[in-house]
């Protein structure tokens, strides 16, 4: 009988845990994350900074 997509994709994640590397990987690129977010927070970083800009002044944050 074949395997589902999501089958094969949860035995992977399962092996994938099991495994030392992947685990302090995970805690790494958690670490990193959040190292990230506080410095977006502290510097006031929100999701109109990263929005493109025509240079037309069309709804750019500066003309309103």
């Amino acid at each position: 009988m074949l395997k589902s997509s999501e089958q094969i994709i949860q035995e992977a994640l399962e092996e994938l845990k099991k495994s030392e590397n992947f685990l302090e990987i995970d805690e790494i690129l958690d670490f990193n994350q959040e190292k990230v977010l506080n410095a977006f927070r502290a510097h006031k970083i929100g999701e109109e900074h990263f929005y493109t800009v025509s240079g037309y002044g069309h709804d750019d944050l500066g003309r309103e």
